[in-house]
């Protein structure tokens, strides 16, 4: 009667029809005559084991390999919700994240909050990422290579792209590749001041202007 009651309950969200259903439930029973319930057995809510985590940066910079392959599931994760017409909705709140045996993360209350209107690809992202960011312990804007990963998965014109576009975008970025690839597309002004003055010798140095 769970299983039907989920089905039912479910099948009323707005913009979603069946698809919720079809990601809870496992199958129809034709012995018994009703849905039957799947789920997973889950450890422990992830947030309860964050401050137990390695830290989130493994350098100045760098994300540590751990919260790498953290991040790359969940966008994987979003990634076959979105592909199936769903949209979590929640994943601001800290219990829409659980670990199984194996400590994968694994996201639930899929949808728990949206029968007012379906939220959009860019909601469920800068969610989940903003609630990373909710944590203390972790300091992700700590480092200034996240600056430009923030404005990346907060554009809503690359994040409600086609699937495959906003996916690739995130999980191509260098901070998120394993390793992490160095950040070289940064402004400098006295670095590329230098370099001119180097190979352009008679170039007047702006500094030496000012020291007169």
């Amino acid at each position: 009667m769970i299983a039907q009651k989920v089905y039912d309950d479910s099948n009323q969200f707005y913009g979603y029809g069946g698809a919720i259903a079809n990601i809870y439930l496992s199958a129809y029973c034709n012995k018994l005559e009703r849905w039957v319930l799947g789920y997973e057995k889950f450890e422990c809510l992830f947030d309860s084991m964050i401050p137990n985590f390695l830290p989130f940066y493994e350098s100045q910079s760098r994300i540590s390999i751990f919260w790498i392959r953290i991040i790359r599931q969940v966008i994987e994760s979003l990634s076959v919700l979105h592909g199936n017409g769903v949209m979590h909705g929640s994943l601001y709140s800290p219990q829409s994240y659980v670990l199984d045996s194996s400590s994968n993360i694994k996201l639930i209350n899929i949808g728990r909050y949206s029968v007012a209107g379906r939220s959009t690809s860019h909601r469920d992202i800068t969610s989940f990422f903003g609630y990373l960011g909710s944590q203390s312990c972790l300091d992700v804007s700590s480092s200034k290579d996240s600056h430009g990963f923030e404005y990346l998965y907060n554009s809503k014109e690359a994040m409600n792209n086609t699937r495959s576009c906003w996916k690739d975008s995130i999980l191509g970025h260098p901070i998120l590749l394993e390793p992490p690839s160095k950040l070289v597309a940064h402004w400098d002004d006295e670095r590329i001041h230098d370099e001119i003055c180097e190979h352009f010798p008679g170039f007047i140095a702006w500094r030496t202007l000012f020291e007169k």
